[in-house]
């Protein structure tokens, strides 16, 4: 998956991911932060080192205040195409929605863990059964 690239819906926003991504970080997310952000009951996604990644255009980001954190939700504004999740918790990472990969980018891609699965929507079946 190296040079991964990727952007929003319009076209107004691009990126390129440069290096490989971490497998330990494609992760499925069921946490109710990804279901709103995404209207989907999960969020797929992987995490890259954030000085890894080569911009066109400004994403604009939405900042969510938790107990122990702060999560940055970043999206295109001008279509609303969701781009990445950002934690204070691992502030030196990008969490990229796999669906902005372009096509070909994404197709090898594969989750390795699923993260708050207790908040998984009983509706919300992945193909194969429920796991990640």
């Amino acid at each position: 998956m190296s040079g991964l690239e990727g952007g929003c819906l319009c076209g107004s926003i691009r990126y390129r991911i440069e290096g490989e991504p971490d497998p330990r970080l494609q992760i499925t997310c069921h946490c109710r932060d990804c279901q709103q952000v995404t209207g989907a009951g999960h969020a797929r996604s992987m995490g890259v080192p954030a000085d890894s990644v080569i911009w066109t255009g400004q994403p604009k980001v939405y900042e969510i205040q938790h107990e122990n954190s702060t999560v940055d939700t970043a999206f295109c504004d001008t279509c609303g195409s969701p781009l990445y999740k950002r934690t204070s918790n691992l502030a030196p990472l990008v969490f990229f929605h796999v669906g902005s990969l372009d096509y070909e980018c994404g197709a090898d891609w594969r989750s390795k863990r699923t993260v708050y699965d207790e908040r998984r929507q009983p509706w919300d079946v992945l193909e194969g059964g429920n796991e990640g």
